[in-house]
């Protein structure tokens, strides 16, 4: 079980991480507000997460 959370997070991240890098390619103004919109979202995950497996 912990595997598998900790595997879907690593999945989320990299999707996200991913899609910030084409999104940057295309659009430099975006850049900035996705990765900001991308950083507040996986803390978040990871803040539930760690709550959620204590």
């Amino acid at each position: 079980m912990y595997a598998m959370n900790s595997e879907k997070i690593l999945i989320i991240v990299g999707l996200g991480f991913f899609v910030v890098g084409l999104a940057s390619l295309y659009e430099p103004k975006l850049d900035m507000a996705l990765s900001m919109g991308y950083f507040v979202l996986s803390f978040y995950a990871f803040f539930k997460y760690v709550r959620y497996n204590r």
